[in-house]
């Protein structure tokens, strides 16, 4: 790909390829123009499999460069009656380089690094500080997260004056359509502007108990388990029974309903932990993608009450499985069966390559608990969905 100029996309907020940055950064030409080092106090460098910048680059950026912040305070009454009419107060200032790791594919994890990035922008020492924010080329991801810090702005004001509810795939091509007004090239990949829809439609927020969103993170998992060959700890859900004890006995605001053993009472899942599906054939009534359009695949519009199974995110007590090296079953096998943690009882399956429900639906990857093992209770006064 050619190269591309640094380009101004959003007030005080320049986007470039990794090659210009590095020119801007680094060449000596560069550092010897203080219209270019001095022109950016914060730098968001995006790379995979790593950031682009190394500890050492990182620290010579923090060390080398800095900027000269001008501040100009109106003085009181007293002082302009000794023609003092200004105090005028010169901070110099190191660079800031916030690295981070995402890979341009469709379905890389966009969204888990949004709050970041939009505090990154927000957080600015002064009003006019300038930010730079690169990747490889400068198209893609680059663009991604500054049109996430604008969606997000826009969503904050009409918030603050109040305004009609937006679908999210309007907010996000208004969005590029600006920025590409400024930068042609800007074209983020398919997969960051669905889950930069799906981002506006929670409100710029991730909420957890989003039915898209969960179907999303739940995706993810066969990616990250494909491509690390593990699952983190960190990926998988709270034990909803310790969270209950945490919470002295009570459920959060956000559950409608619970569901313990049908043996020992054990409590196993609540309603955030379920993913809710439309009966239907295939993989398309399981997609993030489908819910998050609106579009049922092919799924006849019933409910999956009629399910012999609930089907959940993979939840902590599902790891005290070991194999014999003492690894969580669920990650080290490609299928196998869940027991209650308490009793002990066979009570569900999971296959990390997926299953069909009796319904049609086609789950990938699936950890099932069937509802002939399970006694659900409504919880009272839940204002969840």
């Amino acid at each position: 790909m050619s190269s591309l100029p640094m380009t101004e996309v959003h007030p005080n907020i320049s986007v470039c390829g990794e090659k210009e940055a590095r020119e801007l950064l680094f060449s000596s030409s560069s550092t010897k123009n203080e219209n270019n080092t001095n022109r950016f106090s914060r730098i968001l460098a995006i790379g995979f499999p790593s950031a682009p910048f190394t500890d050492e680059e990182i620290a010579l950026l923090a060390t080398t460069f800095s900027f000269i912040v001008v501040r100009f305070v109106l003085t009181p009454p007293s002082l302009s009656l000794s023609h003092i009419y200004y105090i005028v107060t010169i901070v110099k200032s190191n660079v800031t380089v916030y690295p981070i790791v995402l890979e341009d594919a469709v379905d890389a994890d966009l969204l888990s690094i949004l709050h970041e990035t939009t505090s990154f922008f927000s957080s600015k020492r002064e009003e006019n500080e300038k930010i730079l924010v690169f990747c490889n080329a400068g198209v893609s991801r680059s663009v991604a997260v500054v049109l996430a810090h604008i969606v997000w702005k826009k969503m904050k004001e009409r918030n603050d004056f109040g305004g009609d509810d937006i679908d999210g795939a309007v907010f996000v091509e208004r969005a590029l359509r600006d920025v590409r007004e400024k930068y042609p090239p800007a074209s983020p990949n398919e997969g960051f502007l669905e889950q930069l829809e799906l981002w506006v439609n929670m409100g710029c927020r991730l909420v957890a108990t989003d039915e898209t969103y969960k179907l999303f993170k739940h995706s993810q998992l066969e990616r990250i388990r494909r491509e690390r060959g593990c699952v983190d700890r960190g990926a998988v859900e709270e034990d909803p029974e310790k969270e209950m004890k945490n919470n002295n006995g009570a459920m959060t605001g956000s559950i409608s309903q619970y569901y313990s053993c049908r043996k020992c009472r054990r409590i196993l899942a609540t309603s955030k932990n379920v993913l809710e599906h439309e009966s239907g054939t295939g993989i398309d009534a399981f997609s993030w993608r489908q819910r998050r359009r609106g579009n049922d695949g092919g799924a006849t519009k019933t409910s999956s009450s009629s399910c012999s199974s609930i089907f959940v995110s993979p939840i902590t007590w599902m790891m005290l499985d070991q194999t014999e090296e003492n690894e969580p079953v669920i990650f080290q096998e490609n299928s196998g069966k869940i027991h209650c943690p308490k009793c002990r009882s066979k009570i569900g399956a999971f296959a990390w390559s997926g299953e069909r429900c009796n319904c049609g639906a086609f789950v990938a990857p699936s950890f099932h608990i069937q509802k002939a093992k399970l006694d659900a209770f409504t919880v009272r006064g839940a204002n969840g969905k």
